[in-house]
């Protein structure tokens, strides 16, 4: 019997992050129009509906569940059941604003990645490769915004300045989320001093992290 394939929609919470990934390329060649004078052209970026959709989903689910937890570990209340309508409604609106700061940083993700990926179409799946069903201790919520986006800025930085693909960088890190920056640079420079193929070494490593120099000498 073969399994159908399940269909998700787009949930509601989503609906303000999915406009401004559509919207993404046209301000994108309107700003690269007015600093160069030039029609610069930027690729879409192709939306994977049904592993982003799904992905969205469980996040904003775990990120519920999470904020019901702490905060009723903060009243010391058993159950949501055992809460006042004030405490359901802290619940509520905390949770909220965490899926706002969760999809900021998608964008960001997205939106700066895409940037130096090496793909003529990148998709969203930039973003799902690192924290899709993450392993235990990853979460995208768990910097600062300021800290994240300085991360981020690092991450692409690193990728560009060394020519690195960025398929590369998140295979190896499929559920890990960002890399540990100075752990990335090491083993960037430690590559491209012994001249390592970075694909061969990523191929093994699906899912494993950045390796150590440790690891790469034996």
């Amino acid at each position: 019997m073969i399994k159908e394939a399940k269909f998700y929609q787009k949930p509601p919470e989503a609906k303000v992050l999915v406009m401004n990934i559509n919207r993404r390329k046209i301000l994108l060649e309107r700003i690269s129009e007015k600093l160069t004078g030039k029609n610069v052209k930027v690729p879409e970026i192709f939306i994977k509906e049904r592993t982003f959709f799904r992905f969205l989903i469980e996040s904003y689910k775990r990120i519920r569940i999470k904020t019901e937890k702490e905060i009723l570990q903060k009243y010391r209340i058993p159950s949501l059941e055992q809460a006042g309508q004030k405490i359901i409604d802290e619940i509520k609106d905390t949770a909220l604003q965490r899926i706002k700061d969760f999809n900021r940083r998608v964008f960001v993700l997205i939106n700066r990645l895409s940037l130096v990926s090496k793909r003529k179409e990148p998709t969203t799946a930039i973003v799902t490769a690192l924290y899709d069903r993450p392993k235990k201790g990853v979460d995208l919520l768990s910097d600062d915004f300021k800290t994240f986006l300085e991360k981020v800025k690092k991450l692409c930085i690193l990728i560009k300045e060394n020519n690195i693909p960025l398929k590369s960088i998140t295979g190896m890190q499929s559920s890990l989320g960002i890399p540990d920056l100075e752990k990335l640079e090491k083993f960037i420079d430690f590559i491209k001093n012994k001249n390592l193929n970075i694909k061969e070494i990523s191929a093994r490593r699906i899912g494993k992290g950045i390796p150590s120099i440790k690891e790469l000498e034996y």
